[in-house]
């Protein structure tokens, strides 16, 4: 199936940019909860690094969708991937760090990459941890208030 291929290649592709980096990868939204829709859905990823990204790694992760998407224009799940590429550290005390953000909106690098609370409450509780080691426990689950 061309989605799991893209996600599998995707994923060794970035594992490959940051292996310097020791980056946990997850996925995350409707495709681990059975409810992908081509056309309506997105891929949802998390990189989280131990180590900050350099600006030539950032730059090279950038255009890396549709760098992919071009040396494999038959599946077109490549423009599907959306989310953030960050240090662990800045994920979990919200501090500037350099980013790398995938979006609807296109692509940047940016300082900040932030979860609301059912995002956070979503990838602790049903994300798939596709590279590196499990960060999870790490993280703070979202209070009843948030």
């Amino acid at each position: 199936m061309k989605l799991n291929a893209a996600i599998k290649n995707m994923t060794t592709q970035i594992a490959d940019v940051l292996s310097l980096n020791d980056p946990s990868v997850y996925i995350y939204g409707s495709y681990v909860l059975d409810d992908f829709q081509y056309g309506w859905s997105d891929i949802d990823i998390l990189v989280l690094t131990q180590k900050s990204i350099s600006e030539q790694q950032a730059n090279e992760l950038v255009c890396l969708r549709q760098s992919i998407t071009a040396a494999e224009s038959d599946n077109p799940f490549y423009r599907c991937f959306e989310g953030g590429m960050l240090t662990l550290n800045a994920f979990i005390r919200k501090v500037p760090d350099r980013v790398v953000y995938w979006g609807t909106s296109g692509q940047r690098i940016t300082d900040s990459y932030h979860f609301d609370a059912c995002c956070m409450k979503e990838l602790l509780d049903y994300s798939r941890l596709l590279h590196g080691k499990d960060i999870r426990g790490q993280l703070t689950p979202p209070s009843f208030e948030d």
